[in-house]
Formats: C-alpha cells, sequence, structure tokens
C-alpha cells in the first residue's frame, strides 16, 4: 500500500536499481582533446612577469622562457618552455614580441601564439646589468649594460645611444651602471644609481643629452592617465612627485659631446644664453607707453660655465646675464667640450 509505506525521495525522482555499464567505446575515434590536460602551473619561482601580444604572459625562471595559454594566465604548459643559452635578466613587450636580455646576448622571441614562438639571438654582447633598468621609450627599449644604454627596437636593431658621450671607459667612471633602475617621463630616460642619477634624451643628431640630479630614488611610477611621475627616496619610503613646478628648481649638470674642429684653434670667447631675469611690462598712463621693469632672479640663479679641452679641464668661470666673456689663451686644440651648471633653464651656448 503505497499510502502506509511512502517511497524515499531517490526512489520517487529516480527510482531504485542496480546495473553494470562496460566502457568498449573505441578511444581512437574520440575527436574533442582535453586541453586542460596539460595546464601545469607556474613555477614558483618565476620572475619578470609581461604580457605580451594576444593577452600571453611570459617569465623565466633561469635560462628557460615560460609562457601561458592566450587568455589563461594560470595555464602555463611545460611544452611552450624555450631554454637559451644564457640566464635571463629580464623581459620587455616590444611590437608584438618579447626582447629576452640576458647576462650576455640578447634574444627576441616572436609568434602570436605560444605553441609556435620563435626564439632567436641578437647577435651583440649587450647584456642587461639590471632588470630595473628597462624601459620602453617608444623608440625601442632601453637598458643599462657596460658601454652605456644600449637600446633595441625591430626597426633600428640593437645599438650604444650614448656613444657619443660615453664610451665604456668613462660610462663605467661617471656612474654605477649595474645599480641603474629607470623609468620613462616625458619621452625621457629617467634613472636613478648608487652614485647618483640623471635624465636622458634622446637625440639623433648630436647623440643625445644628458642632465646630472642629486636626486636619488629605489623606486618609481609614472602615471599614465595623470602624466605624473612619482618616486620613493630616502630611507623612511617617502613618496615624491617629480617636476613639481610649485618647488624650487634643483641644480642641473649638462655637458656637451666632445666637438671635434677642423683646424687646431683657439676658443677665445662664449656667452651662455639662461634665464637669468625676467622682464615685466607696465603701461604707463602719464607718458601713455609701455615701461619695462628688469627683475633679477635671486643671486643663487647663475650658471658656472666649464671648458674642456683634450678632455682636462681648461677653464670656469660663473655668469648671471648674457654678455660675451673671454676665455684664456695659450694653447691651441681640436677637442673641445663644454659644461653648464645651475638651476636655472640655460637656452643656448655660444
Amino acid at each position: 500500500d503505497v499510502s502506509e509505506n511512502p517511497p524515499t525521495t531517490a526512489a520517487r525522482y529516480w527510482g531504485d536499481s542496480t546495473y553494470d555499464f562496460t566502457d568498449d567505446f573505441d578511444s581512437l575515434a574520440l575527436t574533442d582533446i582535453l586541453a586542460s590536460d596539460e595546464y601545469d602551473p607556474p613555477p614558483d619561482n618565476l620572475e619578470g612577469l609581461t604580457t605580451i601580444q594576444n593577452n600571453i604572459l611570459a617569465g623565466f625562471v633561469g635560462n628557460q622562457l615560460y609562457f601561458s595559454e592566450l587568455g589563461l594566465p594560470h595555464a602555463w604548459p611545460r611544452r611552450y618552455v624555450e631554454t637559451i643559452e644564457h640566464d635571463i635578466v629580464g623581459l620587455a613587450a616590444i611590437s608584438g614580441s618579447v626582447l629576452v636580455l640576458t647576462d650576455s646576448y640578447p634574444y627576441i622571441a616572436t609568434g602570436s601564439d605560444p605553441a609556435n614562438m620563435s626564439v632567436s639571438r641578437i647577435d651583440v654582447q649587450y647584456p642587461c646589468l639590471n632588470r630595473r633598468s628597462i624601459v620602453n621609450m617608444g623608440y625601442g627599449v632601453v637598458y643599462s649594460t657596460h658601454d652605456g644604454l644600449a637600446m633595441y627596437s625591430p626597426s633600428a636593431g640593437p645599438q650604444i645611444i650614448t656613444k657619443f658621450l660615453y664610451n665604456n671607459d668613462t660610462w663605467e667612471t661617471a656612474l654605477d651602471p649595474a645599480t641603474i633602475i629607470a623609468e620613462y617621463y616625458g619621452e625621457n630616460y629617467f634613472a636613478s644609481h648608487s652614485a647618483g642619477a640623471f635624465v636622458f634624451e634622446q637625440d639623433t643628431k648630436v647623440g643625445g643629452f644628458f642632465v646630472d640630479t642629486d636626486v636619488t630614488f629605489t623606486a618609481s611610477f609614472f602615471d599614465t592617465v595623470g602624466g605624473k611621475l612619482y618616486f620613493v627616496s630616502g630611507t623612511n619610503g617617502d613618496v615624491y612627485l617629480w617636476d613639481e613646478l610649485t618647488q624650487p628648481s634643483k641644480t642641473m649638470t649638462w655637458k656637451s659631446k666632445t666637438i671635434k674642429t677642423a683646424d687646431m684653434i683657439n676658443l677665445g670667447a662664449a656667452r651662455v644664453i639662461a634665464d637669468y631675469s625676467t622682464v615685466t611690462s607696465t603701461w604707463d598712463l602719464e607718458t601713455q607707453q609701455w615701461e619695462s621693469a628688469l627683475t633679477n632672479w635671486n643671486s643663487a640663479d647663475e650658471i658656472t660655465f666649464n671648458l674642456w679641452v683634450d678632455k682636462q679641464l681648461e677653464y670656469t668661470t660663473t655668469v648671471n646675464d648674457t654678455n660675451v666673456f673671454r676665455m684664456p689663451s695659450g694653447y691651441r686644440s681640436d677637442t673641445f667640450e663644454v659644461s653648464v651648471e645651475g638651476n636655472i633653464r640655460v637656452r643656448a651656448i655660444h
């Protein structure tokens, strides 16, 4: 009697039964592959996580280059691992490829699918000395090496972009390239190292411009939305805003490239055009004319000019106006360099 013996919930919906099943399906007839069977987790010591095209992630361990599945950051199949000759220092995405910087030769990995990545060596020994020196500047990836700042771009290839300003001896004497950490700011390469900091602006005609600064930092972040550069300086982890116009200007040092003249000469005179003063104009009601009032800057706002002859410092003077000044005689040379130091804007050196 159903009313006296109500069925259980399972019996009501599924019924009670016992059966056997033999799986005799031919596995060779299967057409779908279980792709996740090869979705290995990333190694615990994976470094240099970088996003390249098609939402592929790249990283490295030692001299092994790892790739994730397209759009699957948790899946790092071991069959995608590429082993190269040298230990990897850092990675940078550029033009749909990934630049692999090592302690010796750089490499370039190209491909739109991690299963078909092609890794080739770039035959120049420009080792990367510090992973944190790697910055994509738009015109190429720039990083610190022994001979200066190296740059790689798909169109120009590898080159030393500071070769007109430093050679491999003066570069490592002037600063500590192994400790450079850098950031992009206003199309400039802003870098800090253990002995100071500098801003480098590339110029293909003259080789670029260096501006030294005593502001050093241990970490930085460029806010692309606001166009602001923040950096951490000091031992307390204080965060600062770079190039804050309401704050006093810092002292800068700029040095030219080596200037070669056609003949042996003596540079007799020079002048430095800079913002030594500001001119304000007011309307005079009595004379019905504009009158200019010249306001001098603080006496500390001056420029120190230096002249090198044959790589030796020949002359130093301090100027606070645009007048021409005489330089010493008694020598003839065809190799000159000049530099300026100060906390006001320099417009030109004649």
